[in-house]
C-alpha cells in the first residue's frame, strides 16, 4: 500500500511501503495456525474502494484494512503504543511520497477469520495524515502476512471474504487463472495493457483505491498518453505529496477483458525515495469476483454479469477528515469545485442540507462528488458561504 496515490476525494493513499533490499531480507516469517480450513466473513467496502475486516492484533479488536501492496503489515504508531507494542528496530520505509523512518517490531499475533499468524513482523509508522485523507481511523494495514499464507476470495456483491488454507483450496471452476509475477520486494505483478500497447507488469495492489497509476518513466515515452487532456491534482501519502495528472484512457485490457474510458493517474514527478512503478488498484478488480492465491502467484477472476462502472470524481478536489470536520486540502484549477469558488482550506459543514459529522463517510452524502455529470450539489462552508457545484466529467 505504500504504493498508492492520494488524490481527489475518493481515491486516497494509505500507508507506507515496507522495506526493500537487505532490510526486506531480514524480515522474519510468521507462524501459521488454522482453527478452520476455511472461513467466510462479512467485510465493509469503505467509500466503495477499501476492504475493511474485523480482526485482532495481540488480542485487541481492530479493523484491518486489507492490502496486497503492503509487503509487511503496518501499524499506526499511536495505536501501537496504546496496545502496548514495544518500540522496534529503526528502519527506513518507502512510501508513495518518499522515504520515512519506521520501526520493525516482531513477535506480534494477528487473527482474521480462522487464521492466526503468530510471531509476525509489523512495521510501525505514523498513519495520522493518511487516516485524515481516508476519512476514518487507520490503525492496522494487513499485508503480505495474510496473502502469502492464505487464499483470499472477495465477493463484492455480497461483501464477503473467504479465507482458506492453501492446501485445501480448489480453484473456482469457471474462473480465469492468471499467473502472477513477483518482485524482490515480495509483491506480485500482473499484466495490464494500456491504450493498445503490449502488456506491462503492474504491481497488484488492492490497497490502491483507484484503477491504475502510471509513473512518468512509463507514460512520458507514450505520446498518446502524454498528449491526453488532463486535470492537475496531487498525490502521495506517507512521505509527502507531489503533482499528478488525471486522465481518461480509451481502453485498458486486464484479466481477459477490455475496459473503455478508464480513469487513470499519471505521476508528474518522482520524489526522492518514492515508489516509481505501474500500479493496478482495486478499481480494476471490481468487475470480477476475485480469488487471490498470492503465495503461489495465482489470481482467479470470474467476470460479473453486471460489472460496476468505474468510480470517477466530478468535482476536482481532495478533502481531509479528522473525525469532526471536513477540510479541503486541494482544489484543482479549472474543474467544477474551483469554478464554484471553493478554495484550499475551506471547511465543508453540510452537503445538500445534511450536516457533516463523525459518520459522514457512512452516509450517502459523502459520495456527492461521484454523482452523475450535470447534477448540482449545494454545499455549506464553515465561513457561512453557500455554494452550488455543478458536477462534470472534467478530464
Amino acid at each position: 500500500m505504500a504504493r498508492k496515490l492520494f488524490h481527489m476525494a475518493f481515491a486516497m493513499a494509505l500507508a507506507a511501503a515496507p522495506l526493500t533490499g537487505a532490510a526486506c531480507q531480514q524480515i522474519p516469517r510468521a507462524e501459521v495456525a488454522w482453527a478452520k480450513e476455511s472461513t467466510t466473513m462479512k467485510f465493509e467496502l469503505f467509500r466503495g474502494n477499501r476492504i475493511i475486516a474485523d480482526g485482532r492484533i495481540n488480542g485487541h479488536k481492530v479493523d484491518f484494512l486489507l492490502d496486497t501492496g503492503a509487503g509487511v503489515t503496518t501499524v499506526d504508531r499511536a495505536f501501537a503504543r496504546q496496545i502496548g507494542l514495544p518500540k522496534g528496530q529503526s528502519i527506513p520505509a518507502q512510501g508513495s511520497g518518499g522515504t520515512v523512518e519506521a520501526e520493525l517490531v516482531t513477535g506480534v499475533t494477528l487473527e482474521l477469520g480462522g487464521l492466526t499468524l503468530k510471531n509476525a513482523p509489523v512495521v510501525v509508522i505514523d498513519l495520522a495524515s493518511v487516516a485524515r485523507g481516508l476519512g476514518r481511523p487507520m490503525t492496522v494495514v494487513l499485508g503480505r502476512e495474510l496473502f502469502d499464507n492464505a487464499v483470499v476470495g472477495v465477493d463484492w456483491q455480497q461483501t464477503t471474504l473467504s479465507i482458506a488454507r492453501q492446501d485445501s483450496f480448489a480453484p473456482p471452476p469457471n474462473a480465469t487463472m492468471i499467473e502472477l509475477g513477483k518482485g524482490d520486494d515480495r509483491l506480485n505483478t500482473i499484466p495490464v495493457a494500456v491504450a493498445g500497447a503490449a502488456p506491462v507488469k503492474a504491481h497488484f495492489d488492492v490497497g490502491n483505491g483507484s484503477t491504475l497509476s502510471l509513473p512518468k518513466s512509463y507514460w512520458e515515452k507514450r505520446p498518446e498518453l502524454a498528449s491526453l487532456p488532463y486535470a492537475m491534482s496531487e498525490a502521495g501519502g506517507v512521505g509527502g505529496m507531489h503533482p499528478v495528472r488525471l486522465v481518461t484512457v480509451d481502453r485498458i485490457a486486464f484479466g481477459g477483458q477490455t475496459f473503455r474510458n478508464v480513469p487513470v493517474t499519471l505521476s508528474e514527478t518522482k520524489p526522492s525515495g518514492a515508489v516509481d512503478e505501474v500500479n493496478a488498484g482495486i478499481g480494476l478488480l471490481k468487475p470480477f469476483r476475485v480469488t487471490m492465491d498470492l503465495g503461489r502467484n495465482r489470481l482467479y477472476l470470474e467476470p460479473l454479469a453486471k460489472p460496476p462502472v468505474f468510480v470517477r470524481d466530478r468535482a476536482g478536489l481532495r478533502s481531509e477528515f479528522d473525525g469532526e470536520q471536513l477540510t479541503l486540502a486541494f482544489v484543482s484549477p479549472g474543474p467544477p469545485a474551483a469554478r464554484a469558488g471553493l478554495r484550499k482550506g475551506d471547511r465543508l459543514v453540510a452537503v445538500d442540507g445534511q450536516r457533516v459529522g463523525k459518520d459522514y463517510f457512512q452516509s450517502a452524502a459523502s459520495g456527492w462528488n461521484q454523482r452523475a455529470a450535470g447534477e448540482t450539489v449545494r454545499l455549506e462552508l464553515g465561513d457561512g458561504r453557500k455554494v452550488v457545484v455543478t458536477l462534470a466529467d472534467y478530464y
